[in-house]
């Protein structure tokens, strides 16, 4: 896997909200729903700020994605105020990714709240094969370039953060092994 599919649309508000742009359990229906329409891996990022809709295809998708994400949004919001950008490639979304990262260090509470978003929908899509191992590469190296410039807020929060959610993983793979070894064991008579 190289990643060369990754692609991403962002649907930013020009400002901050106190509310995200669409409901939790509607971004949790896109995304399903996205995944059906492109047949293949897709990861909502839902907050304050906006949306990111990462997905795996060797096709563009962004304006059938733009429409849908139109159609879920609440609908009093005026989509002047909104900002939409495309990354077809790697290197694009990467970029996009980085940016949105450094772009929240200025604002510790903002930044530690995207950390928390991404840990959430990390530990959502545990079972993602494409889209999460490049977003998690994605992260983690920007993490390591923040503390290496000493610019990174809520250090010890993060990685607080980042050990829950290891340790969640592996609770999960201790559990997952279990019920295979007693699935093996019922069907081995």
């Amino acid at each position: 896997m190289n990643g060369e599919g990754i692609k991403s649309v962002s649907v930013m508000s020009k400002r901050l909200r106190k509310r995200l742009l669409m409901p939790s359990v509607v971004a949790d229906t896109l995304q399903s729903f996205l995944s059906q329409l492109i047949h293949n891996e897709v990861v909502v990022v839902n907050s304050r700020v906006g949306i990111d809709i990462y997905y795996y295809s060797g096709k563009n998708y962004s304006q059938q994605i733009v429409d849908n994400v139109r159609d879920c949004i609440d609908a009093s919001m005026d989509m002047s105020r909104l900002h939409i950008s495309y990354c077809i490639n790697r290197k694009e979304v990467y970029e996009r990714f980085c940016y949105v990262l450094q772009s929240f260090v200025h604002y510790p509470q903002l930044f530690l709240a995207y950390i928390k978003k991404l840990v959430n929908v990390k530990e959502k899509n545990r079972e993602g094969v494409y889209v999460m191992p490049i977003l998690n590469a994605f992260f983690e190296e920007n993490l390591r370039l923040l503390l290496t410039d000493k610019t990174l807020p809520h250090y010890s929060k993060v990685e607080a953060l980042k050990q829950k959610s290891h340790l969640l993983n592996s609770q999960d793979q201790i559990i997952r092994n279990l019920v295979y070894e007693i699935l093996l064991k019922k069907y081995s008579n």
